[in-house]
């Protein structure tokens, strides 16, 4: 009753809960029941602690606000639907890379082919650089934190060493990758396929169901076409890509 933030829940959440539970499988809800017992466990103790939560719940609010950017025919039934380059995906976009501005990454920028990348510098310099992130794209009628976990929690870990004046032998990389699901274009992974050096440019005249290209698409969202090759990463400049599972909805 207290939900996600400790707060508490409105009467029409609280029933929406119950519809949404009613029909669950034995063990599926079991499962759910137990999550929330431990839930329960973790309130009281923090209650009796002073303790709050407050990185995971800034990563809440920063799920909550960027799910209120859905395309056209799924924000009016309440969906969360952002395809690549549509304008909520540009605005998804555009709060991403004002958070990681917030967060004290010492460079932010949205690259040739739609990704958000923020890098937090090493000590010194020449250091080689961890990379990490996830897609801020969704299928249709997607969750809130599928993709856009793996990219706000390593957001929220650089925004602690930015507060406290670290800085780590390595710079960090955090890419908030802007296509993965392939809902809008016959084509996935366009992000990460940039950087391995794997972007087809026969994808950039596909079309989509209202036959705009996808040239036409990231001409309109303002991204240089010919520079995506440029992108292509050196894979000796890399220590590691810290794989992020995909979370449950």
């Amino acid at each position: 009753m207290r939900g996600p933030r400790g707060a508490g829940l409105t009467r029409r959440e609280i029933i929406e809960t119950f519809e949404r539970r009613v029909d669950n499988p034995g063990d599926f809800e079991l499962a759910e029941c137990l999550r929330n017992v431990h839930r329960i466990a973790e309130l009281r103790l923090n209650d009796k602690s002073g303790a709050e939560p407050a990185l995971g719940n800034l990563v809440w609010d920063w799920h909550e606000t960027l799910a209120q950017h859905s395309d056209p025919g799924f924000a009016e039934k309440g969906q969360l639907t952002v395809t690549y380059l549509t304008d909520a995906h540009r605005a998804c976009a555009q709060r991403i890379s004002h958070w990681m501005r917030d967060c004290g990454f010492d460079e932010v920028r949205v690259d040739a082919v739609g990704n958000v990348v923020g890098r937090y510098k090493a000590a010194a310099e020449g250091a080689k650089t961890l990379m990490t992130g996830s897609h801020y794209d969704t299928v249709r009628n997607g969750g809130k934190y599928d993709g856009r976990l793996g990219i706000f929690t390593p957001m929220a870990c650089v925004r602690e060493l930015s507060r406290q004046g670290k800085r780590l032998p390595f710079n960090i990389e955090v890419i908030g990758f802007a296509e993965e699901e392939g809902q809008r274009y016959k084509a996935t992974f366009l992000g990460s396929g940039a950087l391995t050096g794997h972007f087809n440019p026969q994808w950039l005249d596909q079309k989509d169901a209202d036959g705009v290209t996808m040239r036409e698409a990231m001409q309109h969202a303002g991204l240089c076409v010919d520079d995506i090759p440029k992108l292509q990463r050196n894979p000796a400049d890399y220590l590691a890509w810290p794989a992020t599972p995909a979370p449950r909805q």
